[in-house]
């Protein structure tokens, strides 16, 4: 039975100790990197555990016996790995991430020793976690791969590891599983790492130690990610383990949404916005005409969506992402009903090559390869005899732009190539500061 209590005064300071092993001092091999989730984890005394092991609230789970001087006989070097292991599952998001990837066919036991296998891969394979715990090679797999992928990959529940060790396999947090404990029931990581909860965890609401919001938790992990980096940067690449960094890279990397999600959002939006404009007509009477006697009333109508893309097909540009643009903005256009002579296609240099209309990017024959001047196609756009709701200019942005908003046209601008993210996406937006510019890709 597990009984969690406040630790004492007298194990706080072991625990103190321990967490000024893991950070060390200074030097290529300090791992001062993990300082903030270090001081932000919550430790509770867990009496009978037989380890350590998180919960998904930042909660540090922490057997008396397992401390330096305790009854395991672990010292404080021995812990400070365990220490590591266990912030590593909260840091790398194991719990969020084994529920995604699973769901609700989640075997929580698999679960653990897929984010375990994640983390010891990083560890000295001479070290005291990978002689007690779980490692890839002991199941015969690969290092380096995310839990994910060994949750995937882990043998049936009747293969063993390749030592034939039953403890090793049992899915504990730190791998300790009656190693060194003499045979005790192997407790997990808890549900920090994606496994099951160990016995006796705390609710949200315990006073025994404070639970970590989201909020909190992520600003630990940009912390923990952006001082990875700088160590790297201060001491040189593989100073830090090589999981750690690649994860720190991850979580640094700006969100990022799919192009074509965002190119047609903005197309949408720009047919609901003129689809949604009325006017009057009279090629047909308004209801209301016997109201009027002799008078010819005109009816209200919403004006049919129409497309018009404007290639640039100058010579700067990757012929495999202006299909991929198209093949994009032709699928929109059809679910958006603009098909036929609905959707036009108008080729541009620095003058117009081709008007016709689009139905298929793989046969369309370029015409063009020269400069680059896209208010020529604008221009050509709104001249058409049934003038387009939308105009959507597909370019790598190095071109002139109109300097007023086509009249009842939106105008989306789809800029194509590797630097859409930096100055000519900024430069575009400064310069149609009433249009939608979307980056469309990277240059392939």
């Amino acid at each position: 039975m597990t009984t969690m209590r406040k630790l004492t005064r007298e194990e706080e300071k072991t625990f103190s100790a321990v967490r000024a092993r893991l950070l060390g001092g200074g030097g290529p091999a300090s791992k001062g990197y993990y300082a903030s989730a270090a001081f932000t984890v919550s430790p509770v005394a867990a009496e009978g555990l037989g380890t350590w092991a998180c919960d998904k609230n930042w909660r540090l789970y922490v057997d008396p016996a397992n401390l330096p001087g305790g009854e395991a006989g672990w010292d404080v070097a021995q812990c400070a790995e365990i220490f590591e292991h266990e912030l590593n599952h909260l840091l790398r998001a194991h719990a969020e991430r084994m529920d995604i990837h699973c769901g609700s066919m989640k075997n929580p036991q698999q679960a653990n020793i897929a984010t375990d296998l994640e983390i010891n891969d990083d560890f000295p394979a001479t070290g005291f976690l990978a002689s007690i715990g779980v490692t890839p090679t002991k199941f015969g797999l690969e290092n380096n791969k995310t839990a994910e992928w060994y949750f995937d990959n882990l043998p049936t529940a009747e293969q063993s590891p390749e030592d034939g060790d039953d403890d090793k396999q049992s899915g504990d947090g730190d791998g300790n599983g009656g190693a060194t404990d003499g045979g005790s029931a192997s407790p997990n990581c808890g549900s920090g790492s994606g496994g099951s909860p160990v016995e006796g965890e705390l609710s949200e609401e315990s006073d025994i130690a404070p639970a970590i919001s989201g909020g909190k938790a992520e600003i630990t992990r940009k912390s923990v990610a952006q001082s990875v980096k700088e160590h790297e940067q201060q001491h040189g690449r593989g100073t830090a383990p090589g999981g750690l960094s690649e994860w720190a890279n991850i979580q640094l990397a700006p969100p990022t949404v799919p192009w074509q999600k965002v190119l047609a959002a903005e197309v949408r939006r720009g047919i609901r916005y003129v689809a949604g404009h009325q006017d009057y007509t009279y090629t047909r009477m308004s209801r209301r005409s016997s109201a009027a006697p002799g008078v010819a009333l005109p009816a209200m109508h919403s004006p049919k969506p129409r497309i018009a893309v404007v290639v640039d097909t100058s010579g700067s540009m990757s012929m495999e992402m202006i299909h991929e643009a198209l093949n994009e903005v032709r699928g929109i256009a059809a679910a958006a009903g603009c098909t036929g002579d609905d959707l036009t296609l108008i080729q541009v240099d620095s003058d117009v090559a081709d008007v016709r209309p689009f139905t298929d990017a793989r046969k369309v024959k370029v015409n063009g390869r020269g400069g680059t001047d896209m208010r020529v196609g604008v221009e050509a756009a709104t001249k058409m005899k049934n003038r387009p709701s939308i105009i959507i200019v597909l370019t790598d942005g190095y071109t002139p732009w109109p300097t007023q908003r086509p009249n009842k046209t939106a105008l989306v601008a789809g800029i194509i190539g590797d630097s859409n993210s930096g100055s000519v996406l900024e430069n575009t937006r400064a310069a149609m500061p009433w249009a939608r510019v979307v980056g469309v890709g990277g240059k392939r």
